[in-house]
């Protein structure tokens, strides 16, 4: 009896264990605080002192180039949307097939949103206050994603259901400064 328990109390650990794998929007804050921990991200989550609410910052390495993941939350601590830049030369996320967005998807986030991604569709180009560049959104099937700008070696995730909301804020966001 005694082993029993410890084999289905040790599946349980195990399975949390990789639930805890990653977190993505519409997950819980505190999750995608403990998936970034569990990875062996170093992360920082002070108070924003626009909004008020916490958000994270997590750096880890991928192919030994460092990368900066963001996530934040909203009123009932929903994590709604997040943000990975990598720092690696010539790297971005506009040059599909590149090898490397799906190395890093994978790595930060799980091998569904890097297929997801690779898959997705342009929905979008707006343009970017101020500059001649221009950001993209793409449609997947699970997410929404963000990106080009200033920074093509950047994108967001969002769920997909909000793409429509970002793009118009997108476009809002070109004819004025919207701020960070």
């Amino acid at each position: 009896m005694k082993i029993l328990a410890a084999l289905t109390w040790g599946a349980l650990l195990l399975a949390s264990t990789f639930a805890l794998a990653y977190a993505l929007p519409g997950d819980r804050f505190s999750d995608a605080k403990a998936a970034a921990r569990a990875k062996g991200f170093a992360i920082r989550c002070p108070i924003s002192e626009m909004s008020g609410a916490p958000f994270c910052t997590a750096t880890g390495k991928v192919a030994g180039r460092k990368f900066f993941y963001n996530f934040s939350d909203d009123a009932g601590h929903v994590n709604y949307e997040e943000s990975l830049t990598y720092d690696a030369p010539g790297f971005s996320f506009l040059s599909q097939p590149d090898p490397r967005i799906r190395v890093l998807l994978s790595a930060v986030f799980s091998d569904a949103v890097a297929q997801d991604f690779a898959s997705a569709k342009l929905a979008a180009k707006v343009p970017v206050y101020q500059s001649k560049a221009h950001a993209a959104f793409l449609r997947g099937k699970r997410f929404g994603y963000a990106t080009g700008g200033n920074g093509a070696n950047g994108v967001t995730l969002f769920r997909a259901s909000d793409l429509a909301q970002e793009i118009a804020t997108a476009r809002k966001c070109a004819t004025m400064e919207c701020g960070d």
